[in-house]
């Protein structure tokens, strides 16, 4: 076990966590972000295989390649009764053909664990390049070994990141020769979940801090991985300030990779309808689905807010936000997160939203476990999990008789923030493939820089009152676009790889560190009209070129979830911090008080120095008095 003789009793935890951090971090073991809410509405065009890839290209081997509209994407069939809208993929273009493949380059899948053995993985798993974070308890007998209700998530995951390219197989990777390591940190969720079941509480478990602090970088085995996909997350019910452990993860990411700063690449979540799929999820996002607001914002988890990591959201096949995707100022650029490629054949009750196509890649092999193996209402949702892995026999025949998966090794239905991520982790590692000089601030910034604006008519969100309760797409001072649905945009391959291979290296960072208002101690008013009351500005006097900006406040106001709360730049450019009516609960107490951390990517390139200022409103009818009692603001970039 690699935390042998570490428990929170050890020094380097004592007084890192408080008792909501600790279980913020145990419910992230239970959290993988691979889902998302269904419902909505859109549109049916048929079925039946179309779109097939030349048969000259070495793809061509991989019998799967041609549903994969992520990678290049024809309208072709993919597995669902809608088609992909054509030019909506990653623009791999020729990168692969020319020899862009990922070479050398190490990728972390820090998740619930790899099928090592896999066909179309083991190529490219890297040697000793497991990290094994369940080793004793996931093979107690009651819990029933350590294979048992996991590895599903993460060979789900590391298929899109880097499944192996023309080995006759299968699909292919957006990376199909980088090297994989199996960090299988949520391994353990599947422990706890099944110990919970038998005896109502958390079993005691190894330091959470010291287990994930040892996959983003602590440990020797992380210390030389370039990228780091975190396809996990959490679902806070309230907000909070930064943490000395917030801060202990930013030491470790900056020093990782040799000390020029992993890339880490991090699912934005899957809340945007409902939190998780019971009544009282449903209930918390009412006024969300109500308002078509994001139930859950990106910002809401601490991690999201240090400039490390690099949020990315979900975009479909039609080139717009997946239903599920949750938005937020923190979220820097987009992938591939699809919907969930069902057939009407297979499941009669899928909606239109649920009948666009998902992500086809690896699953486990098996017909009894995995994407392909898991029970649901209706089991059988497309062609592929429908007969097309039972009985290959027939449809191995219309490719020469050759068996794409007659043991249930490919998953159609995947989809999420978790496949999203590791499509930008994929990209990331052809950029560094491209120019290994790049810094993980060089390469946020090229991914910034040349990513793909999808839907360009998004427009703000407006309450009956016609009050903005999130933005549109916005143009900051120096040109770059920005929306809270797609941060930049939606990765772009070509351009991406391009970019980093004649980038010039970002100057040295510098950080303007906290900047306070005081106790300033201001009402914090209820609005029924756009105006400029509730804001108050902070001066910042030194001049970076911004790459990222953090805000942290103080309040005693008890619906949090009532807040609509606005950045606004020297230059005149707005973000939205925090849209109104969220997930987030009621306060309890007489004196209730909290104290809040988020980030913002729209100021990307704009200068920093000026007056900054923060609007806080509650956008209730009828909110109790309420008062903002100070705020800050921290800017990070660098100077020309």
């Amino acid at each position: 076990m690699i935390m042998s003789g570490k428990n929170l009793q050890d020094e380097s935890v004592v007084g890192l966590m408080s008792e909501g951090g600790i279980a913020c971090l145990v419910l992230s073991l239970l959290l993988i972000g691979c889902g998302g809410g269904g419902g909505g509405s859109g549109s049916g065009n048929g079925g039946g295989s179309g779109g097939l890839i030349d048969e000259n290209s070495k793809a061509s081997d991989d019998p799967l390649f041609q549903y994969q509209w992520h990678l290049k994407n024809n309208g072709q069939y993919a597995f669902s009764d809608t088609r992909p809208v054509a030019g909506f993929d990653l623009n791999i273009g020729d990168l692969h053909a020319s020899g862009v493949t990922g070479k050398s380059v190490k990728v972390a899948v820090i998740d619930d664990g790899i099928e090592a053995d896999h066909e179309n993985l083991k190529a490219n798993m890297q040697p000793g390049g497991v990290l094994e974070f369940c080793e004793y308890p996931c093979k107690k007998e009651s819990y029933g070994g350590p294979s048992e209700g996991s590895k599903y998530h993460g060979t789900a995951v590391a298929g899109i990141v880097g499944s192996q390219r023309g080995n006759g197989v299968g699909g292919h990777g957006v990376a199909p020769d980088v090297k994989l390591y199996d960090f299988n940190y949520l391994e353990l969720g599947s422990y706890v979940r099944r110990e919970m079941e038998i005896t109502k509480k958390i079993p005691p478990l190894p330091s959470p801090l010291l287990m994930i602090q040892a996959a983003l970088g602590d440990h020797d085995k992380a210390k030389s991985v370039d990228v780091f996909n975190m396809s996990y997350g959490s679902t806070p019910d309230k907000l909070g300030d930064i943490s000395n452990m917030l801060r202990s993860y930013s030491d470790i990411m900056k020093k990782s990779r040799n000390d020029r700063g992993g890339v880490y690449v991090k699912s934005a979540g899957n809340e945007f309808l409902s939190i998780g799929k019971g009544k009282e999820g449903l209930e918390r996002c009412r006024r969300a689905v109500d308002n078509n607001v994001t139930c859950m914002n990106s910002n809401f988890q601490d991690i999201h807010n240090i400039p490390e990591v690099m949020v990315v959201g979900a975009v479909n096949a039609a080139g717009k936000r997946s239903s599920y995707s949750n938005t937020g100022s923190s979220i820097w650029i987009s992938g591939f997160g699809g919907e969930y490629g069902h057939e009407e054949k297979y499941n009669p009750r899928a909606n239109n939203i649920q009948k666009q196509p998902a992500i086809v890649t690896t699953d486990l092999t098996s017909c009894h476990k995995g994407y392909n193996g898991v029970p649901t209402d209706y089991p059988l949702q497309n062609a592929m999990n429908a007969g097309f892995l039972r009985n290959f026999y027939e449809w191995g025949s219309k490719w020469g008789g050759r068996h794409l998966g007659r043991f249930c090794q490919y998953s159609a239905t995947f989809n999420g923030t978790s496949a999203s991520a590791p499509m930008v982790s994929g990209v990331v590692a052809l950029m560094l493939e491209a120019n290994n000089q790049l810094n993980a601030r060089d390469v946020k910034w090229i991914l910034a820089t040349t990513a793909r604006k999808v839907d360009v008519h998004l427009e703000p969100v407006k309450n009956q009152d016609g009050i903005v309760l999130d933005q549109g797409w916005v143009e900051n001072n120096v040109g770059h676009k920005f929306s809270n649905a797609y941060g930049f945009g939606l990765v772009d391959a070509t351009n991406a790889v391009a970019t980093a291979r004649k980038h010039t290296i970002l100057p040295e960072k510098e950080v303007i560190d906290w900047v306070s208002s005081d106790d300033i101690v201001r009402s914090i008013p209820n609005v029924s009209s756009e105006s400029s009351e509730g804001t108050h500005g902070i001066e910042v006097s030194n001049d970076l070129i911004i790459e990222h900006v953090q805000v942290r406040f103080h309040t005693n106001h008890a619906r949090p979830a009532d807040l609509r709360i606005v950045l606004t730049s020297p230059r005149g450019t707005k973000s939205f911090l925090m849209s109104p009516h969220s997930g987030l609960v009621e306060l309890e107490g007489l004196k209730p008080e909290f104290k809040g951390l988020m980030s913002s990517n729209a100021f990307l390139g704009e200068k920093s120095q000026g007056r900054w200022q923060l609007q806080i409103v509650d956008v209730s009818k009828g909110g109790k008095a309420s008062e903002l009692k100070n705020w800050s603001i921290r800017i990070q970039g660098h100077k020309r």
